[in-house]
């Protein structure tokens, strides 16, 4: 597939956001517009930094329990996939 090259305009507010997340994670902002169209959410903490679709932050939130972080409710899936996985057999 070949990209072309496009001129839009932004809220200024968006604009800036994007020029908070490329100063701290060196991500260009031409990078980010793209995720950003095909529905993908740039989620930060002071230690991590990942996209992820806006229908998959919905789901995070209904599986989480109310003051969790993202980091937190994932860890728990990850655990509990590594016990069905792997302690279930035995």
């Amino acid at each position: 597939m070949t990209k072309r090259q496009i001129c839009v305009q932004l809220d200024e507010k968006l604009v800036k956001k994007f020029e908070d997340i490329r100063d701290k994670t060196s991500m260009p902002i031409s990078r980010q517009i793209e995720l950003y169209l095909k529905g993908y959410i740039i989620i930060e903490d002071d230690k991590t930094q990942i996209q992820l679709r806006k229908v998959t932050i919905e789901c995070l939130k209904k599986l989480g329990i109310k003051g969790e972080t993202y980091d937190i409710i994932i860890k728990r899936l990850i655990h509990k996939v590594y016990l069905e996985l792997y302690l279930d057999g035995e």
